[in-house]
């Protein structure tokens, strides 16, 4: 009975300790989201927000898809060993850097395509589009490695990277 109530016992504090974490990167993650747009709407003037949060609006829907992704993939990840762990990171690797390599060989057709798209009054939304779009391959290259941090537990090593984005982010304003 002693045992059971020290098993329990950790497997709280465990939890617990997870859950935590998992808090402060939840806090972390909501402030990086919109940091930016606070900051440009400090020193801008409308119309520039205006601007920015057009080009925010676009790259919201490709920024998508590495948060999607990771949705996804974490619970086959938490299932996996060290040595099927470490195939599956080459493999996912693999796939991210193709597809941030053709994401940067497409990075200067973009701006012509939106203006096509949507109009000539979205030219410098496409501009800031294009800056977006370049955060959303670092975003891609990450996630093999959250991916790992996730199911081994280490969701602080995730919080503490997403406070110096923050830091990052405000310092370089």
């Amino acid at each position: 009975n002693l045992r059971k109530t020290s098993f329990k016992k950790m497997q709280l504090k465990e939890i617990l300790t997870y859950q935590l974490w998992m808090v402060i990167l939840s806090v972390a993650t909501n402030i990086v989201i919109r940091l930016d747009f606070f900051l440009v709407s400090a020193w801008c003037s409308y119309k520039d927000i205006g601007v920015y949060n057009a080009a925010y609006q676009m790259a919201t829907i490709v920024l998508l898809i590495p948060y999607a992704l990771n949705k996804v993939m974490l619970p086959t990840v938490s299932e996996l060993n060290a040595s099927k762990l470490q195939a599956f990171i080459k493999d996912v690797l693999k796939g991210v850097v193709i597809l941030s390599f053709a994401m940067l060989i497409a990075l200067p057709f973009l701006k012509p395509v939106i203006v096509l798209i949507l109009g000539a009054k979205y030219y410098q939304s496409a501009e800031i589009f294009q800056i977006f779009v370049f955060v959303f391959i670092a975003c891609l290259i990450a996630i093999p490695f959250d991916q790992v941090m996730y199911s081994l537990g280490k969701v602080k090593y995730i919080a503490f990277g997403t406070y110096a984005q923050i830091v990052i982010i405000t310092v370089l304003g």
